[in-house]
Order: structure tokens, then sequence, then C-alpha cells
């Protein structure tokens, strides 16, 4: 059986939600909107609302996940034909080229939700992506610890690194794979 496509309306009022949720983020915290603010800053209908997400968190979930396929979705298709390192770096440098080119969206909506929920969901999301990618590519590497502990630790400081570029604007993006790449020789990318 087919999977169902999503009706043109549906996928147009989905997106609508997910770049309001993340608009209203940049002028207070998530806490503090409510889902009757996101539902009247897009012109869209509670019931509407509840049909397609559990509540703002889970609206939240989706925005990210709608930004992280649009990040990873290029480099995803071509990952059988890259090195490991490579497409971690490309990984990356696409996820550091968004960051810089969003900067001051970025910042506005770290300043005011700088709590651990959304350091949590941009942690959880990076560890996915990794988590896929070491997956996809674990014939061509050796690992010798866990995925999920591999993970963990990768995406944990990557975000803690991004937020600390975030508040240090003299280091280049640059800099940061710079440092990305010293980090990945010295951790686990090894060919078998």
């Amino acid at each position: 059986m087919k999977p169902v496509k999503e009706d043109l309306r549906v996928k147009k009022t989905k997106k609508l939600l997910c770049s309001t949720v993340l608009k209203l983020m940049q002028k207070k915290s998530l806490d503090e909107i409510s889902v009757t603010d996101i539902c009247e800053q897009a012109m869209v209908h509670r019931t509407t609302f509840y049909t397609h997400y559990e509540d703002k968190y889970h609206l939240l979930l989706c925005a990210f996940d709608d930004i992280k396929n649009e990040i990873f979705h290029p480099i995803v298709k071509n990952a059988d034909k890259k090195e490991p390192k490579e497409l971690f770096m490309q990984i990356a440098e696409f996820t550091l080229h968004f960051i810089d080119e969003n900067r001051e969206a970025v910042i506005r909506t770290l300043k005011h939700n700088h709590s651990e929920t959304i350091i949590s969901v941009l942690k959880r999301t990076t560890e996915e992506n990794l988590e896929f990618v070491i997956n996809h590519i674990k014939d061509k590497i050796h690992i010798n610890t866990s995925v999920p502990m591999l993970t963990t630790f990768l995406a944990g400081g990557f975000v803690r690194l991004v937020l600390w570029w975030m508040e240090n604007p003299k280091y280049t993006k640059q800099d940061l794979l710079d440092f990305a790449s010293n980090i990945l020789n010295l951790v686990c990318l090894n060919k078998q």
C-alpha cells in the first residue's frame, strides 16, 4: 500500500504554524506563548492546531524537524558516496551555515528561550541525526563504543559549542569547523 500523500492545504497550515511558533519565540519564551497566541498569529483555528499537534511542544519538535530536513536532506541523499569524516563535516558545515545565516533570529530565540527544554530538544534532534548517519555508514567506520553513547557525547558537545559560539562572535564558523574536525579525528572516525 502506498503512503497517503498529505494534502497541500495541510502542508501549508503545518508550515505556517511551525514558522509562527519560531517567530513568536524570538519575542518571548515558549512557556509564555499559548496555543491561542500561535493560532491567532497564524490565523488558524485551535481545532485545526489540535488536529495536527498535541501541544506547543509537539509543534516545536515538528518545527525543528522541518529545519533539520532542510539542512540534512541534501547531505543524506548522497551519504553513500562520502567518507565518514567528510559526511560529518558537511553536516557541521551546513548546520553552522544555517545558524550563521539566521544568527539574529537564533540569538533572539535563545535569549528568550535559554531553557533546558529548548537545549534538550536541540540535543535530541542532533543525536537523532548523528545516529542516523552513523547507522548509515557503520560499515565504513570502526567504533569502539556504543552508538547511543557516541551520539550523546557528540551532540551534547556540538550543541553547547554552538550556544557558546552565539555568545562569542569573535570566533568564525571556520574556527568551529576546524575544532570539530580535530575532535572527530580524536573520537571515532577511524577507517576499518
